[in-house]
């Protein structure tokens, strides 16, 4: 199970996730693949609408908005999760609060992201996530085919991304660095 929980939003990577996903599902010969997508947002009809047939196989699963105490359950289901953002529109760098990415370190699950701005200082490549280039949907096919064949690298990146998140991440430690400051 490959899940992606947040906003179906252009700076989210939505565009590259539902082609990654295509591509993946296509070539799937075993039928092992299957997606779940948590959230809403301004493409989210779009995703659905060219995920269609995926989703009528149960191979997709949209579940529309959840409520945050609920989010857990959805990231715990999955074997992967994915954060594929890609670079804002403007040339800024992409800034957002990375607490959905602390929680999902947190679970203990492999981690596919965009080696883009946040994302990049906060996982390491090959030790708590794999990073692709952001918007190459080849090297996002490439990470999820790596880890869902890959089931001790998965546990690996897993606990090394949770170790990281309570190690640097959580609010006990954030609290720390505030008071030493």
């Amino acid at each position: 199970m490959v899940g992606f929980v947040g906003t179906f939003s252009y700076w989210h990577g939505i565009g590259v996730l539902q082609e990654a996903i295509a591509r993946l599902l296509a070539d799937d010969q075993a039928g092992r693949l299957r997606f779940l997508l948590v959230g809403q947002g301004p493409l989210h009809s779009e995703m659905r609408e060219f995920l269609k047939e995926y989703a009528v196989s149960r191979k997709v699963i949209f579940t529309g908005l959840v409520p945050h105490q609920g989010v857990r359950r959805y990231l715990d289901a999955a074997d992967i999760l994915l954060s594929p953002h890609v670079p804002m529109p403007n040339g800024k760098p992409f800034i957002g609060s990375p607490t959905k990415l602390f929680e999902c370190m947190a679970m203990g699950k492999a981690i596919v992201a965009s080696n883009l701005d946040q994302l990049a200082e906060v996982l390491e490549h090959n030790r708590t996530a794999i990073l692709v280039a952001p918007g190459d949907v080849s090297e996002l096919v490439d990470a999820i085919k790596l880890l869902s064949d890959g089931p001790v690298l998965r546990a690996r990146l897993g606990s090394e991304a949770r170790r990281a998140a309570i190690e640097r991440h959580s609010w006990k430690r954030n609290a720390e660095q505030v008071l030493q400051h």
